[in-house]
């Protein structure tokens, strides 16, 4: 080191290094610690904004939610005069305005999902069966596509804010409607199977009890091997029309009223006879009927097998069987022993 205030070569030898250290350190430090104060004020700023709105010349506090401003401030960074909104408006935060917003009224093709509030618009969507895109403004409310394109299935129905969604699809799926046709298929096979049997076992039950019947006066047997009935522990003369009289009217309750003149041309009763039974009792089918078989009985002394062997002839084996039931549960007749 030289005199005082003079500076020797070997100091200049170590503080040129420090000081181009320091210089450089400087240099990178600056920017960043320049660049923080003004993040800070952005921000600051940026709540500034949030709780204060600018009026003239003047920064005002805003008014809370469901409120809009009626006077505004007069000394910077004081509060404003609010007012709540009134009914059918409203505000949703934090406002500066003198007057709220007024309530959106939903559209005849929309429904109403919440009312509106002093807070909360009103919120609106479009009724089933229709829907109206999220993205895009609801100016109007589409129809919901009713199917898919030929060859797809509904992934997606049809909402308030899209379509039906449409895929191929899968084969699990594929394999479900196979499954579910073939089954469906599988059940209308055995049901109609199962109800041939259940015929077939009446029809059949019928015939055996037809079978152990008494041949009829004139002995021909029918297609059913029809035979006459008697009943039980009366005189024979006498019970017989007792029977058939009582008969008469179950065979009026089973064949079908279309049917009946059919019925009684296969019995050979003149047309006469069946004018005189109409005219009789007109308006009353069932007496009617009741003396077109009387008349019958009367002239031909015939037997209820005759009458059962004319159903037999007009196709009505079934409208024969449910009279034969009728009539052993009656107890008019009997399955008599076969001699």
């Amino acid at each position: 080191m030289g005199p005082t205030g003079v500076i020797s070569s070997q100091g200049m030898s170590w503080w040129l290094p420090l000081k181009t250290f320091i210089f450089l350190t400087i240099l990178l430090i600056a920017p960043v610690t320049d660049s923080l104060p003004q993040r800070l004020l952005r921000n600051l700023e940026q709540q500034d904004n949030d709780y204060f709105y600018t009026h003239g010349q003047i920064k005002c506090r805003v008014c809370p939610a469901g409120f809009h401003v009626e006077e505004h401030c007069t000394i910077p960074n004081s509060n404003s005069t609010c007012e709540p909104c009134e009914e059918g408006s409203y505000s949703e935060g934090p406002t500066g305005l003198m007057n709220c917003h007024t309530c959106t009224h939903c559209r005849t093709d929309q429904e109403e999902v919440s009312a509106c509030t002093n807070k909360k618009n009103t919120v609106c969507r479009c009724t089933s069966g229709k829907y109206c895109l999220p993205d895009n403004p609801c100016e109007i409310c589409h129809k919901c596509s009713t199917s898919c394109p030929e060859g797809e299935v509904v992934k997606h129905p049809c909402n308030a804010t899209a379509d039906i969604q449409c895929s191929q699809p899968s084969i699990r799926n594929r394999l479900w409607r196979c499954i579910t046709i073939v089954s469906a298929i599988l059940f209308v096979i055995i049901g109609v199977f199962a109800g041939y049997r259940v015929l077939e076992k009446r029809w059949s039950r019928t015939t055996r009890k037809l079978s152990r019947l008494l041949p009829c006066k004139g002995g021909t047997d029918s297609p059913f091997n029809q035979r006459s009935l008697v009943t039980l522990d009366f005189n024979q003369d006498r019970d017989k029309s007792y029977a058939m009289s009582n008969s008469f009217y179950i065979f009026h309750e089973k064949v079908p009223f279309d049917n009946w003149k059919k019925f009684m041309r296969r019995l050979n009763l003149e047309e006469n006879k069946i004018r005189e039974a109409e005219s009789k009792d007109p308006g009353n089918a069932k007496e009617q009927h009741y003396n077109m078989l009387n008349f019958w009985y009367q002239s031909s002394s015939g037997s209820v097998n005759d009458l059962l062997k004319a159903l037999s002839d007009l196709k009505m084996h079934q409208q024969s069987l449910d009279i034969i039931d009728e009539l052993l549960k009656e107890n008019l007749f009997v399955v008599a022993q076969t001699v």
